[in-house]
């Protein structure tokens, strides 16, 4: 309670706990000097006046502690009236610091999150349970191209999604209703003009304190560009897989352990190997015994490192073998790691390396002999290489050089002009410079030089000159030889064996030599401005070859031999190959032509042919001899080979094997019984079924066989067909008892011919089994005694109604 004059009276004990002031501490002070801060004094004053004047004030403030501590509090001052008399003010004070601090901690948290909201990346918006909007983020806005959150409050947000989108967008808010949230879900989103992009939306439900639902919350960005990198990715990865067969280096896809699991296109037709039979190789399957312990380092390279690069030799199908670049790296794909190894065939690299070495060793050789003096000096003008040339030249031993600089070499009036040109080279604003200068020799003399100067770089900077030097009296002697070297050149040019000649790029004769007149029976004047149509040399099918060859050489390109059929001046005809070279005279491109009169090849060519196709057929009619042989004592199994030999024909083709397998295969069709010639005859027609001493000379066949083919120098490994064509793959046949990779697949088909003929033939033993049966014995021993693929292989044949033996 406090007088008129606002000093305190009377305090309860709340009032000391509050504030800590005792009732003799506080009885007789003036309550705003006691509890009042100096800032808060004239605020506190007011209120004391107000209620003094009869009025009651409730009102929150600060006010301190008796040691100085701020609290806050609420106030309640009204007056006490007696008789109608003022006589005091009866405050109460209510310390509600807590609650103060509360309601800072909750004004800071919504202004934190308030500026979160608008400070996120994301597009924050929120909507009741019907999808209108009540409220949008800055982001939003900007984000659907709106100037101030009036334009959507109130809308559907429906309205700012793709109508193609609509059902999805249901589905998705009936399930964050039901879940409580969807995540990273992609739409088509709308901006105020209509414009499209792509968007992806989180959205969650907000429930009030009592757990109700009562709107859903949403976040949104902007996924165009990502999903442009998705497409772009998309169609990166069909490049790169393209790119991956397109290749011309081989690549193989391998495990740690070598298998290969893919090969590219370049691969198949570089070693060639169909590409089934790559699958089912390894890598230590590519290379020569000799190469295997630089493959296993290569292995131990890439676990280690990751990837590797070195040279190793491949050997192909044919034996064949060439030297590659390989680059190797590790990748994962998932929990599984792999080897993508790249192989580049460095036959012609090799080659030209060898060719670049001898050259290398020559042109050091010249380098050190060479007539021109060569001369490098370092920015500082310190001789850093010079060749015994240069030291002949200005009369110097080779050691005296070294400690010169080109001051002490150039005559004093031409010193500044050679240094100007040196400064230009070093700075960059020439790269090569010609010039001719005054030199001085050891013993004073005065020689007249020519230079030839470049800037050397190094990683690109500019690091010094390089000059090749000429005394003018060697170079006026050079030029005489050159005339004289031209001279020699007109005359190789005029008497070389085959036809030399010069066109430009339309095609019109400039120049040619005697074997040109000699092959096209014109002379030199009257082809000279006459294109090959013009000249008539060609006819009309060849001439749009002879334009394509003049395209190509425009592009720079050389071209042939090309075969052509030319009609002389006296309307014969004549065979030429001809080689063209884009060359440069006087600036402009025009075209070698080398044309080589190939009539005589060609004759001799023919004739080749002729020859060959006479030992083919004597080849033929030694086979039928040995067919014939076999028969004639066996006449139950007469035309028995040659039966045989459709029916692997027939098969082969099926399994698509090479030309040149196949070949070999139908002549050891055709032979294949001709071992049987050392059995007798007594037991081949035996019409009951043989002894086990009469069947092991039955079994001799095929060694017979093999001992008589061997002697004959077949083109295919004949001999080697007929030794295996009783073997099984499961190792159970004769005479070596070989199992499946160690039998020829020549043999395996012929195998598989001579039993289903066998079985379908009469035998002096039995009658035919049929076809039924046949098929049967090769379906049951399938994997077994025959291999799977042929099996299948003869099974589609005879099931081909067009087969017949």
């Amino acid at each position: 309670m406090l007088d008129c004059n606002g000093v305190v009276q009377r305090i309860n004990s709340e009032f000391s706990r509050i504030f800590g002031y005792s009732s003799e501490e506080a009885i007789g002070k003036s309550i705003d000097d006691l509890i009042v801060p100096a800032d808060h004094f004239q605020d506190a004053r007011a209120i004391t006046r107000r209620a003094l004047n009869g009025e009651s004030v409730a009102l929150e403030g600060t006010r301190r502690r008796k040691y100085g501590m701020l609290i806050d509090v609420s106030v309640l001052a009204s007056p006490i009236v007696v008789n109608d008399n003022l006589v005091g003010v009866y405050s109460i004070y209510r310390d509600i610091t807590a609650r103060k601090q509360a309601e800072r901690k909750l004004r800071e948290s919504e202004d934190r999150y308030r500026t979160l909201v608008n400070t996120t990346p994301e597009a924050v918006t929120v909507t009741d349970l019907e999808g209108k909007i009540t409220y949008v983020a800055p982001q939003t806005l900007t984000l659907h191209g709106y100037d101030k959150s009036e334009d959507l409050m109130g809308k559907s947000a429906f309205d700012m999604i793709d109508p193609k989108d609509h059902k999805k967008a249901t589905a998705n808010m009936k399930k964050t209703f039901e879940e409580g949230i969807v995540r990273d879900v992609e739409y088509i989103l709308l901006k105020k003009d209509g414009s499209q992009f792509y968007g992806e939306l989180n959205a969650s439900l907000i429930r009030d304190g009592q757990g109700k639902p009562i709107a859903f919350v949403a976040t949104t960005r902007d996924i165009t560009e990502r999903k442009i990198a998705e497409r772009a990715l998309k169609e990166s990865e069909e490049k790169y897989r393209n790119l991956f067969h397109s290749s011309n280096d081989a690549i193989f896809i391998h495990d740690l352990d070598g298998n290969i699991i893919d090969a590219n296109d370049r691969a198949v037709s570089l070693l060639g190997y169909e590409k089934a039979e790559i699958l089912e190789m390894t890598v230590a399957q590519l290379h020569p015994a000799d190469q295997l312990a630089k493959s296993s380092q290569a292995f131990k390279t890439i676990a280690r490192d990751g990837f590797v690069n070195f040279e190793a030799y491949f050997k192909k199908k044919d034996g064949s073998i060439f030297p590659a670049d390989v680059s190797s790296s590790l990748f994962e794909i998932g929990d599984t790691s792999w080897i993508q190894g790249v192989v580049r065939d460095i036959s012609d690299r090799k080659e030209s390396e060898t060719k670049l070495r001898e050259s290398e060793e020559r042109y050091r050789d010249l380098v050190e002999k060479a007539g021109a003096a060569i001369l490098l000096i370092d920015r500082d003008g310190v001789f850093n290489y010079y060749n015994k040339r240069f030291a002949e030249l200005l009369g110097y031993a080779f050691n005296e050089m070294k400690q010169k600089q080109l001051e002490s070499i150039v005559h004093p009036d031409d010193f500044e002009r050679v240094s100007r040109i040196r400064q230009a080279l070093i700075q960059g604003k020439t790269e090569t410079f010609r010039h001719e200068f005054r030199g001085v020799r050891k013993d004073g003399g005065i020689i007249y030089l020519e230079c030839d100067a470049t800037a050397v770089r190094d990683n690109g900077n500019i690091v010094g000159t390089q000059s090749y030097i000429w005394d003018v009296t060697l170079r006026k002697r050079s030029e005489e030889e050159i005339k004289s070297s031209e001279e020699r050149l007109k005359l190789l040019f005029e008497y070389a064996p085959d036809g030399y000649f010069l066109t430009d790029l339309k095609g019109n004769f400039l120049d040619s030599n005697k074997a040109t007149e000699e092959i096209t029976g014109y002379k030199k004047q009257e082809l000279v401005g006459k294109s090959f149509v013009k000249a008539r040399l060609l006819s009309a099918d060849q001439v749009r070859r002879i334009y394509e060859i003049l395209a190509r050489n425009a592009m720079g390109q050389r071209t042939g031999p090309d075969e052509f059929v030319l009609t002389r001046k006296d309307g014969s005809k004549t065979i030429v190959g001809i080689r063209t070279y884009p060359v440069k005279i006087e600036g402009n491109t025009v075209v070698l032509g080398i044309a080589r009169d190939m009539t005589d090849y060609k004759r001799t060519q023919e004739e080749l042919r002729k020859s060959y196709d006479r030992m083919q057929k004597v080849l033929e009619d030694t086979i039928n001899a040995l067919t014939s042989a076999v028969e004639k004592r066996d006449p139950y199994t007469a035309g028995h080979q040659h039966r045989v030999a459709i029916l692997a024909d027939a098969i082969a083709e099926k399994m698509k094997l090479p030309s040149h397998q196949k070949e070999g295969l139908h002549v050891a069709a055709l032979v294949h019984d001709i071992g049987k010639i050392n059995v007798p005859a007594g037991i081949l027609n035996k019409p009951s079924s043989l002894s086990d001493a009469e069947f092991a000379l039955v079994r001799d066949h095929v060694l017979v066989g093999y001992d008589i083919l061997r002697t004959i120098e077949f083109p295919w490994q004949v001999a080697e067909i007929v030794f295996q064509h009783h073997e099984r793959i499961d190792g159970s046949g004769y005479p070596m008892g070989l199992k499946s990779n160690d039998i020829m697949v020549e043999a395996k088909i012929l195998a598989v011919a001579d039993v289903v003929e066998s079985m379908m033939a009469h035998r002096p033993y039995r009658p035919a089994r049929g076809k039924d049966k046949a098929i049967a014995e090769i379906k049951v021993n399938k994997k077994k005694l025959y291999d799977a693929k042929i099996v299948n292989a003869c099974l589609k044949v005879l099931s081909d109604s067009m087969f017949h033996f």
